[in-house]
């Protein structure tokens, strides 16, 4: 079994777990979770009190894409929350394009997503979808969204390379892809990238800056910005703007 499809099954085993789990995907670990997480990473407050607490404890993400996306022009119209585990982002996203565009998401877990659309139908958001579905096959007609948002998502993709190739066609000419994941600052030891669990926490499959660079080149992206945060050696948090070749 190749490694692709032995970290697919590790993926939707260990997310079906985190759906079923009170204090979700960070519950055997000492870090900060739930509400606490969010705040620490910089989620409004009044923004995230609006949702339902057991909703808050099933959200593990790696950064706070909500700020760069309100900074966004011109403002997406149609958005995909790719990878979007519980529905935090789409959620929120939702609430605050209520009148205007259309939020998206994708996951590979099911019960995850039941997560979401529990939280929708008690929110009330009718201009959100949520869609079961794997990131190296979407589900998508072409030219579908204006930006795609990633939130801890990028890294567990073996074939990044075709993965933006395909994502390229569904996207907008000049279409944006926001991801907010962990930077590699430092080599990996020999072998960490041949474990599916290495790749599940997110830090085989990272990517250097200049990884990210040679990236965009052969895909027909560039490279808008990248922020800097946490360092976390050999790893370090960052949220990377890319565009679409128009």
């Amino acid at each position: 079994m190749d490694l692709e499809t032995r970290l697919r099954r590790r993926l939707q085993r260990m997310y079906d777990q985190a759906a079923a789990c009170d204090a979700g995907l960070l519950s055997p670990v000492n870090l900060p979770r739930g509400r606490a997480l969010l705040l620490d990473l910089g989620y409004p407050e009044a923004a995230i009190a609006r949702l339902p607490a057991w909703l808050l404890a099933k959200a593990f993400p790696c950064g706070n894409p909500l700020p760069a996306i309100a900074a966004l022009r011109p403002r997406p119209a149609s958005i995909l929350d790719l990878g979007c585990g519980c529905g935090l982002d789409a959620c929120l996203l939702a609430s605050e394009w209520r009148e205007n565009g259309k939020i998206t998401a994708l996951d590979l877990s099911g019960r995850l997503l039941s997560s979401g659309r529990q939280a929708a139908r008690e929110l009330g958001l009718a201009r959100l979808a949520f869609v079961q579905g794997d990131a190296g096959r979407l589900p998508f007609r072409r030219s579908a969204f204006d930006l795609v948002t990633m939130n801890g998502s990028f890294n567990v993709i073996v074939d990044k390379e075709g993965f933006l190739r395909q994502l390229a066609t569904r996207l907008t000419p000049g279409g944006r892809l926001l991801i907010n994941d962990l930077l590699l600052v430092e080599p990996l030891p020999p072998g960490f990238v041949d474990e599916p669990d290495n790749w599940a926490w997110n830090i085989a499959g990272a990517l250097t800056a200049e990884g990210y660079r040679q990236l965009c080149r052969r895909t027909g992206f560039s490279l808008v910005s990248l922020r800097r945060g946490e360092l976390m050696a050999p790893v370090q948090a960052a949220e990377l703007l890319l565009r679409r070749a128009d």
